[in-house]
Parts: structure tokens; C-alpha cells; sequence
């Protein structure tokens, strides 16, 4: 079928203003807009309803109109477009629809790969990163007054622990925290790969109920941890760190909390900074991260934790701090700091393969390639 003769319906708003850092708005105006550059008719899915228009395909991220999948998938294909791992959030749709043949998951991360093919192995699903949209995110003629910005939210994981101890049988807590443990000091694993060490050595075998609630449990405290230890790391630099106030409880030194900022503001906190601390989530080791690809967006200078998809992506466009030790983090920022031609050259170098590679346009393009 021609794009012109396509209509595509995209789930989803497109308000950009509000939120903390939420970047989903951006993301189906990005894609929506995309679509309609390659020649598709391309509608959010509400208007396709208001003009009576029937799309021949929908596509919407996370759960963006969850509630019209199943009418739309008893005549065309519907896509999910994850934004975090499934077994985080939303598994419960992936439940209700992973039969329906007309249902496909794109997922953000290949980390999941294997544990989707085993819990459900008729599932039809392709990984596929999320990208940045150049009209949005650009570069901005603005002072460089921030040495480091970090943009995240997390939540206070040692409360979080002790209300896993207080609520849980010992034997259960006590297997949750020895994978707690083991994922921290091996960070750049996959959670199905560190199951299988564990399953290999001492017999731990989960079914999808125990495994999703592993899971849900330990990824994102072992997340939270690594942000939390590399903001530590640099209490001796100039960090401001946006987010929300869980943040004021683990700043310390020369690192400030500034508070929350919606997308909109982010744009411009980012362009003001020399440098965009990334730290690669736990629940998505492999794969990219829209915080990477929108820092180099506007020729910011990246310091990524050592994720390998980040590196075999941007390799040397970047600077890379060890995820297991984070010993070389304070070293690392020091040199970028005082080398600015370096620093800015780098940037420059990953705003170009992020205008080749990811943006929404090509995007759109891989998935009209997809369609027969």
C-alpha cells in the first residue's frame, strides 16, 4: 500500500505543557507530525473517531487509548510502544491482547527479548528505541551557566526495603535482597539474565506471576540506587539535579536540588548545562533512553553510564563512567569540565547520529517498511 493511501491513527495527547519530565506528549506529536511529512494520512485516534474514519493502522505509546484497542483490533492492527519494561508496567495488557494476532508490541528494550519469547512465546513484538524530535529539542544561543544537570525522580529505596520487610515472609525478603544485592554489583545485566545465574545455581525457578513480581519489586530500587550513588559520587561538584522532592533527601555537598520541571522547562535546563548526567536505567540495560537522545539533541554533552548499547550507538560522541563502581565518574566529569573544545566537539559529533538515526522521522519510516 502507498503512504498516501495509509491512514494511521495515533493514540494519545499532545499537550506538552504540565507534568514532571514526561516526554510521551512530545512523543506522539513527534510521530504523529512524522507520519504526516512521509505522505500518511495521519490522525490522533479521537479525531479519527470524530471524522468517522476507520485507520488501517493504530499505534499509541504505553497505554494510550487502552480503552479502543478492542474494537480497533476486530479489524486492524493495533501497536503498543512500551516506555519502560512491560514487566514493570502495563503486563496486565499485554495479558488481555498478546493472542489477538493483530496485536504488536514495539519494545523500547531488547532486555526483555527472552522473558517475552518464554512467558509469551505468540506475542508478536520488535524492539524499537524511541527518538527526538530536532523541532522541539533545539539548540538553544544560551549561556552554559550549569556545570551538571541531572533530570530524573526517584523514590526513597531504603523506605521502600523496610516496607518490603515489614510485609513479606523473612525467606521471601531475604531472596529479594540477595537479588537486590547481586543485581547492584552487576548493573548492566538484564534482569532475565541475572534470573538465569540465579536459576543455574540455586534451582530459583519463577513462573510469570513470581518473576513479574521480582521484578517490580527489586528493578527499579537497584535503579534508584544508581542514581542516588552517582549524584553522591560528584557532592563535590556543581550538580543541580531536577526532580521530584525525594531528591532533597540524598543531596549532600555541592550538589542542589532545583526542584521539578515539565518538558517544556527541560528543553531549556538542558541547553543551559555543559554537562547531562545519564544513568541507564536497571529495568532497560540495553537499549537507548530518550534523555541521551535529547541532551544530544541540543549539543549537550553527554556522561553516560557504561551501557554497551549507548557505547556501540554514540560510541566516543560521549563520555562513560563504570556503572558497577562509578570510581571513574568524579574523573571523568573533571577532564570534560576543563576540556570544553573536547566537550563541545563530542557534542556536535552526537547531535549529527542523532539527525541520521533517531529521529521521528526515520522512525515513522522503519514502521511504514514494516507494513506489507
Amino acid at each position: 500500500m502507498n503512504n498516501e493511501d495509509l491512514i494511521i491513527g495515533v493514540h494519545g495527547d499532545d499537550n506538552l505543557v504540565g507534568g514532571r519530565y514526561n516526554v510521551l506528549s512530545s512523543f506522539t506529536l513527534g510521530l504523529l507530525k512524522a507520519f504526516q511529512r512521509a505522505g500518511v494520512t495521519a490522525y490522533k485516534t479521537k479525531r479519527c473517531f470524530e471524522k468517522n474514519l476507520l485507520p488501517n493502522l493504530t499505534i499509541g505509546f504505553n497505554v494510550s487509548g487502552h480503552e479502543t484497542w478492542s474494537e480497533y483490533l476486530k479489524a486492524i492492527p493495533n501497536i503498543m510502544w512500551s516506555v519502560d519494561s512491560v514487566f514493570f508496567q502495563n503486563i496486565e495488557l499485554i495479558d488481555k491482547f498478546y493472542t489477538n494476532p493483530r496485536f504488536v508490541l514495539f519494545n523500547v528494550s531488547p532486555s526483555d527479548n527472552e522473558a517475552l519469547s518464554e512467558f509469551y512465546p505468540q506475542l508478536k513484538q520488535s524492539y524499537l528505541p524511541h527518538a527526538v524530535d530536532l523541532e522541539l529539542w533545539g539548540k538553544q544561543d544560551v549561556e552554559k551557566e550549569y556545570d551538571i544537570v541531572f533530570l530524573s525522580s526517584i523514590e526513597d529505596y531504603e523506605t521502600k526495603i523496610e516496607e518490603l520487610r515489614l510485609s513479606l515472609p523473612k525467606s521471601t525478603f531475604d531472596l529479594l535482597m540477595m537479588i537486590y544485592d547481586t543485581w547492584l554489583a552487576v548493573p548492566n545485566l538484564s534482569f532475565w539474565e541475572l534470573y538465569q545465574i540465579f536459576k543455574n545455581q540455586s534451582s530459583l525457578s519463577l513462573n510469570l506471576v513470581d518473576y513479574n513480581f521480582v521484578f517490580k519489586n527489586i528493578s527499579y530500587l537497584v535503579t534508584y540506587t544508581k542514581r542516588v550513588q552517582a549524584v553522591e559520587k560528584l557532592k563535590d561538584f556543581n550538580v543541580k539535579v531536577f526532580g521530584n522532592k525525594t531528591w532533597a533527601k540524598y543531596v549532600s555537598g555541592n550538589v542542589q536540588y532545583m526542584g521539578e520541571c515539565d518538558l517544556l522547562e527541560s528543553i531549556n535546563v538542558v541547553n543551559k548545562a555543559k554537562i547531562v548526567l545519564h544513568s541507564q536505567p536497571s529495568q532497560i540495560p540495553s537499549g537507548l533512553h530518550e534523555r541521551v537522545l535529547n541532551a544530544s539533541a541540543v549539543e549537550t554533552f553527554v556522561m553516560s553510564s557504561d551501557s554497551q548499547s549507548i557505547k556501540n550507538e554514540f560510541g566516543e560522541c560521549m563520555g562513560y563512567y563504570s556503572n558497577k563502581t562509578l570510581e571513574n565518574l568524579p574523573e571523568e566529569i573533571e577532564y570534560y569540565l576543563k576540556h570544553a573544545d573536547e566537550r563541545i566537539s563530542k557534542a556536535k559529533d552526537a547531535r549529527k547520529i542523532v539527525a541520521e538515526y533517531h529521529t521521528w522521522d526515520v522512525r515513522a519510516q522503519q514502521i511504514l517498511n514494516m507494513l506489507p
